[in-house]
């Protein structure tokens, strides 16, 4: 939050006699601390404080202090302001920061983004998508939201919605948007070009072994089905541009070579590609990539997945950081000239596939010490961090919502029974915490009732 410093009046004979006094007591203070006392002396505060807070002892103002800021105890004044609430000059008289606009409403992502970028002073703008459960709306930190058409079906509606969008900068948090945005000169992250390659499973299996990464062995002909086998087949891109919109990769787990090379024939509007079964711990390596260098990065392992046989992390933990991965896939991404915010997803020792944006766990890494959102801002604004930050490891959090689809998938019972006892462990939630629980509930609430009609206005 921007901090306001509130000075001492020297002509205040109450407030202050001396000139160490006065220089004493101009201590920062957050614009709730102030607007909150001066509702408590009773006064306007569109009209000026005199004497304030000079009447009250330094104890007394202290206790005031620490309550109001909510470090005694919590409050409706701990909450962020709302700029329509202030009058026009107080509003101009804070460094507000970045007008910014966050697109997706409806992933763990977004909610890390929002509260983040909040806390950080600045101005944000949630905008959701049509038809999606927005479940980030109910923050407490989401002061100005509006919804825009989703560009997997209306990819035009989309563009012109969020042409209108009066924000200083877009930060997409969800892949079809990403690719809908990228290139986009308001839109913080990488070029068009850039997006579709390292968007492309193919292009990555091959291109990351020119930088001394290892990938399986991937292909999209059917002879390498044959010549290969076993292997798994999926998607080459996880959201595939068609029309006005995209459509959904997805996976298969074939039984047989002739059932794969069926599924390659029948399914080419999927783009399936054929890719080698590896095996390992599945982990991941996050960059913050700016200026051709890395400026932040962190690593995770993932405890549990959802669906249990292999997906998105459930629950994770924060690892160090493998400096001689980590410079390769920094190496590489320069090279290809990436900007942004990108997780690389491992399984073993092979990289598996690249997700370009802003990523599911990304609250693990905030926990841990790492806030991303904040430095990417940081970095879009020519205030990038002078070296790469530090973490915390074995950090461990868990997406409450993930956890209960992970028991469900469970194919035993003594693997259910592990992941129950897991589940109650009592970590920190991605997209839930005490000052800000109702999106993580109301998330659980929409997931229950799935055939509930979606809300189409904020």
């Amino acid at each position: 939050m921007v901090d306001l410093v509130l000075f001492a009046r020297k002509e205040d004979p109450g407030y202050c006699h001396k000139k160490e006094d006065v220089e004493q007591r101009k201590k920062p203070m957050h614009h709730a601390d102030i607007l909150s006392l001066l509702r408590l002396a009773g006064q306007d505060h569109e009209k000026e404080p005199s004497g304030f807070p000079g009447t009250m002892g330094p104890a007394a103002l202290l206790i005031v202090r620490l309550w109001v800021s909510g470090h005694l105890c919590p409050g409706p004044w701990t909450e962020p302001y709302d700029l329509a609430r202030l009058p026009r000059r107080e509003t101009e008289a804070y460094n507000l920061g970045i007008r910014l606009a966050i697109i997706s409403a409806h992933n763990n992502a977004s909610a890390a983004c929002l509260r983040s970028l909040a806390k950080a002073g600045h101005e944000v703008i949630l905008v959701g998508l049509m038809g999606m459960p927005n479940f980030v709306f109910r923050s407490r930190y989401c002061r100005k939201k509006t919804l825009v058409p989703d560009p997997s079906s209306d990819l035009t509606g989309f563009l012109a919605a969020t042409e209108s969008i009066d924000a200083e900068a877009l930060l997409p948090c969800s892949e079809p948007t990403a690719m809908a945005l990228a290139g986009n000169p308001r839109a913080i992250g990488p070029g068009h070009a850039v997006m579709l390659r390292l968007s492309d499973k193919l292009y990555v299996a091959r291109r990351a072994r020119a930088f001394g990464i290892t990938t399986p062995d991937t292909s999209d002909s059917e002879e390498f089905v044959a010549e290969r086998w076993p292997v798994f087949l999926k998607s080459r891109m996880s959201h595939i541009p068609k029309g006005n919109g995209f459509i959904k990769g997805t996976r298969w787990s074939p039984r047989n070579p002739d059932e794969a090379i069926e599924i390659i024939r029948s399914n080419s509007e999927l783009m399936p590609i054929a890719q080698e079964r590896v095996q390992g711990p599945a982990w991941g390596i996050s960059l913050l990539m700016w200026g051709g260098r890395a400026r932040a990065g962190f690593a995770h392992r993932r405890i549990r997945e959802v669906p249990a046989s292999g997906g998105p992390s459930s629950a994770a933990e924060s690892i160090p950081l493998p400096t001689d991965t980590f410079r390769r896939l920094e190496s590489w991404l320069s090279e290809e000239g990436f900007a942004g915010l990108v997780m690389c997803e491992f399984k073993g020792e092979y990289l598996i596939e690249v997700n370009p944006r802003p990523w599911g766990s990304l609250p693990l890494a905030i926990i841990a010490g790492i806030d991303f959102p904040k430095l990417l801002v940081d970095c879009w604004a020519g205030q990038p961090p002078s070296g790469l930050p530090g973490y915390r490891v074995r950090v461990k959090a868990h997406w409450l919502k993930g956890e209960l689809a992970h028991l469900v998938s469970c194919e035993s019972l003594g693997m259910a029974l592990k992941s129950f006892f897991g589940i109650l462990r009592p970590w920190p939630i991605f997209n839930f915490s005490l000052d800000d629980p109702w999106p993580a509930l109301w998330e659980i609430a929409v997931s229950l009732r799935p055939t509930r009609p979606l809300p189409t206005s904020p």
